[in-house]
């Protein structure tokens, strides 16, 4: 079984190949949240370090001297350019960038704050590595590395988290997928933790993710709900915590004497993620589709007046008919 897993839900992207339960290529690198733009490189690297080049990916080698240092940036061999994922990887590059863009212009209508000035620099760092993405790989000779096996799966996450990354790697996901004709399968970011911590015992697993308003994504039994950090359930037992807000529920819980582990565990790995998606195509986890969880309404409101009517066509003389 031969799996790339893919993940930008939160302040990470990161991306790996599993075969046969051996990790054999992975990459990962902490980013700010929504800023994905670095998934499409990291898939490339690894399916070509693992000698998948038969999905048709390849690398240009060029990274922008600001992301010349990122982990996972490294320039992987040049492959032969075959019809397939990799034009499913340009175009998903497309609809990230067309989506971050979306995404700041509603964010400046809605707000109407001013962008400081290192949200300036996180948009140059994310349109350095949009750039690169789009770069036309070189091609080498016929006979090369570039007839590999294919792959079998695609597993990658499908929330709670930003909704731009988890947008992206969806986008890129499916992309991926359809060239390659293989399924996809999406995996919860509480999963993909919860893969990290096998032997908890009696302890239960509780994902706590910062929903950056002012409350947290609590994800435990398969379930995930939106809560103040005032109102977290008393568990019945006692809990691991794991997340990007696993910190402050764990003071929480402690503050009360429940029995609470805080673990080191703040973002998803992709090697989870190949794990969890296996198990899943095989039948041990119940199914789950490769769509966005969205736990929060959106933020967009119509406004109160209403839309504005449709426009009034201009008066003249209705058309002629055509015969």
């Amino acid at each position: 079984m031969r799996i790339l897993a893919l993940d930008a839900a939160l302040a990470r992207c990161s991306a790996a190949v599993v075969v046969d339960g051996e990790i054999v290529a992975e990459r990962h690198q902490d980013v700010a949240r929504g800023h994905a733009a670095l998934l499409p490189m990291m898939a490339q690297a690894v399916l070509a370090e693992a000698g998948l080049a038969g999905a048709g990916l390849a690398h240009s080698g060029v990274v922008p001297p600001r992301l010349a240092q990122a982990p996972g940036l490294a320039a992987a061999p040049a492959l032969t350019k075959t019809p397939g994922p990799m034009e499913a990887i340009e175009e998903a590059s497309e609809i990230e960038a067309s989506e971050i863009q979306a995404s700041e212009i509603q964010a400046s209508e809605i707000e109407g704050k001013e962008i400081e000035a290192k949200e300036i620099e996180a948009r140059e760092m994310r349109a350095e590595a949009i750039e690169v993405a789009a770069i036309e790989p070189p091609a080498i000779e016929a006979g090369s590395s570039g007839t590999a096996a294919q792959l079998d799966l695609i597993a990658v996450t499908v929330g709670p988290g930003s909704f731009t990354g988890l947008r992206a790697g969806l986008a890129l996901a499916h992309g991926i997928a359809l060239a390659a004709g293989v399924p996809v399968v999406g995996v919860s970011v509480g999963e993909a933790l919860a893969e990290a911590f096998p032997r908890l015992g009696r302890r239960t697993l509780w994902s706590a993710i910062d929903s950056r308003r002012g409350r947290i994504f609590l994800e435990r039994d398969g379930v995930v709900v939106a809560m103040a950090l005032e109102d977290l359930p008393r568990p019945d037992g006692p809990v691991a915590v794991a997340g990007d807000a696993a910190i402050a529920v764990a003071a929480r819980l402690a503050a009360r004497d429940v029995d609470v582990m805080l673990t080191d565990a703040r973002l998803p790995l992709a090697r989870h993620i190949a794990r969890v998606g296996e198990r899943r195509l095989a039948g041990d986890l119940p199914p789950r589709a490769a769509q966005p969880i969205y736990v929060d309404p959106p933020e967009a409101r119509l406004p109160a007046a209403g839309l504005r009517p449709a426009p009034i066509p201009a008066a003249g003389p209705a058309p002629r008919p055509t015969t």
